[in-house]
Formats: structure tokens, sequence, C-alpha cells
């Protein structure tokens, strides 16, 4: 339902049928605080009687709706035909385009792979997995993130400690 403060709305009874509110909000408050008696939409014949249903369930009473005439079920029958037939063709028109969605995204990635630059080995790792005894600027390499390491492990130890001393104190 569309607010416009200068255009009147139409909102939909359960049992009036459509209404029309000089005040767009007064329409949007009916819709909003009494869904099972308002609709922005017309009621189709499901949702009115599940409406009617929980209204009922409600102790609140609702009229049934007076019977269709032949001319008006025929109608309504080539109404719900159609909408079927409808439905069917947008699902098929939604699943021709969701496999092209999924078509071309496939592609972007494959691009994306194509563009990309090959993966390069982790310096702390061994190239390619290498086996056997490390190399002299292995050993280095390992002894440095070791000692970087136990710096760090003294650093945080030093810091708990203080701050468990009373060193770091709180002002406010």
């Amino acid at each position: 339902m569309k607010i416009d403060t200068n255009q009147a709305v139409v909102a939909y009874h359960i049992v009036d049928g459509p209404v029309t509110f000089a005040y767009p909000v007064d329409a949007q408050h009916a819709v909003s605080s009494h869904p099972n008696e308002w609709s922005s939409s017309p009621w189709s014949q499901e949702d009115a009687a599940a409406a009617r249903e929980k209204l009922a369930d409600d102790g609140r009473p609702v009229p049934e709706p007076e019977p269709l005439s032949p001319e008006d079920q025929a109608e309504l029958d080539a109404y719900n035909k159609a909408v079927a037939e409808a439905a069917e063709r947008l699902a098929a028109y939604n699943a021709k385009k969701a496999a092209e969605k999924a078509d071309a995204d496939q592609v972007a990635m494959d691009e994306a792979i194509v563009a990309s630059a090959p993966p390069r080995p982790d310096p702390a790792r061994r190239p390619f997995g290498r086996k056997g005894e490390p190399t002299p600027a292995e050993v280095k390499q390992m002894e440095k993130q070791a000692a970087d390491k136990a710096d760090r492990e003294r650093i945080q130890k030093e810091k708990a400690d203080a701050d468990k001393s009373g060193g770091a104190t709180m002002t406010s």
C-alpha cells in the first residue's frame, strides 16, 4: 500500500469489501492492527476463509458470504485457471533465469580463477612439503620464531604479574 498524504487509499474488509479511506494512515492502521479483517489487496477465497476461521476462533461472529451465482462461479473458475497457468509460466521463467544466473556466476568464477596468481608457499612452512633434514637457513628461521614466541610470552607474563601486584592503577 503506497502512503501518500494527498491521496485516498482503498483497503479491503473481509465482510464489507473495498472501503476508501480519506487518509492513508487510517488504512495502514486498519490493515496492520486487524490483519484478519482488513487487507491491502483484495481477499482471495482461501485467505478469506482462513481469516474467517481465525475470527471465529476468537469468538467474533462473522457473517458467511453469499453463495455465488453460476455466472460468477464460472468467471471465478476461469480466473483461477488463468492464475494457475500464469503461475506455471512464471515458475518456468524463474527457473530458466535461475539457471542462466548460475551459469553466469560459474563463468565469472572461472574467469577469476584463470586470472588469479598461482598459490605461493607459506614462508613458515617448508616449501612444497619437502621432507628430510631442514637446511641451515630453515633452522635459523625456526630458532628466530621460537625466540620471538618466548619473548611475547615473557612480556605477557610480566604484564599479568604487574597487573596482579597493583602496578597498574585505574583512575576515574
